[in-house]
């Protein structure tokens, strides 16, 4: 960039309009950085929370499967006792149809 002499010298004008392009691009450039910073903060953020909810879930799911054993446990004893009652009134029922 020279003037208009040709004689290859800058110009102050020429330098001042090159620095405030120069400044201008780089308060583009930071803002850009400001906003990326932000949203990677909130994506950060996000995957804490998933994260959290996913540990929060795992937790629930386990009770649920203990909680499930337990009352499937509890129906079978249930049969069990049902089994054993049936049985026996059976063999009341028979017995009482034997007797003169």
């Amino acid at each position: 960039m020279a003037d208009d002499n040709g004689n290859g010298r800058v110009t102050l004008a020429i330098l001042q309009t090159d620095i405030r392009h120069l400044t201008a691009e780089v308060g583009r450039l930071a803002d850009l950085l400001g906003k990326t910073c932000a949203d990677q903060s909130a994506q950060r953020d996000r995957i804490l929370t998933l994260e959290q909810q996913r540990i929060a879930d795992a937790k629930t799911l386990g009770e649920m499967g203990a909680e499930v054993k337990r009352i499937d446990s509890r129906e079978k004893r249930w049969d069990a006792f049902l089994g054993v009652l049936a049985t026996l009134l059976g063999a009341v029922g028979v017995g009482s149809w034997l007797k003169p």
